[in-house]
């Protein structure tokens, strides 16, 4: 299946759907991002394997929509407004909140990786990521492995 992306992700999206298991229609997901138009690729993608996604597009947005309802993963970018990724995981963890992050970014030296593993983060996926990529990392955090 081909999607017209035009965001950094990959152009080509093969079938996933024997990738997908269990009733994702129960498992809520928070993407957060800056970039509007890969948020949206992002939400959309997920949204289309059936799972529940809100968006955030800075850190203060993306902290209070986490602190209000529960979520079994989060989406997210290290470089972000007002709040980064790494600093939103602290966050989270001082609040004993463990909720499962995936991390997408740019910029994917070894510091961070290893801070954001630190915190918690199960997956750290670098730009642009192909979309079969992310339904990996989905799948498998959300299996608990």
């Amino acid at each position: 299946m081909i999607l017209p992306l035009s965001d950094g992700l990959s152009q080509t999206v093969p079938q996933v759907e024997e990738m997908m298991e269990g009733d994702a229609s129960s498992r809520r997901i928070i993407v957060v991002e800056d970039d509007t138009d890969l948020r949206e690729t992002l939400w959309r993608a997920l949204s289309r394997e059936g799972y529940q996604v809100s968006q955030a597009g800075d850190g203060t947005e993306a902290l209070s929509a986490l602190r209000m309802r529960p979520y079994d993963l989060v989406i997210i970018d290290l470089v972000l407004p007002r709040m980064g990724g790494i600093q939103i995981l602290e966050q989270l963890r001082s609040l004993g909140l463990a909720i499962p992050a995936i991390v997408i970014t740019a910029y994917g030296d070894r510091f961070s990786y290893n801070r954001a593993t630190d915190l918690g983060a199960s997956e750290f996926l670098v730009k642009p990521v192909k979309l079969v990529e992310l339904y990996r990392a989905v799948r498998r955090v959300l299996a608990g492995g």
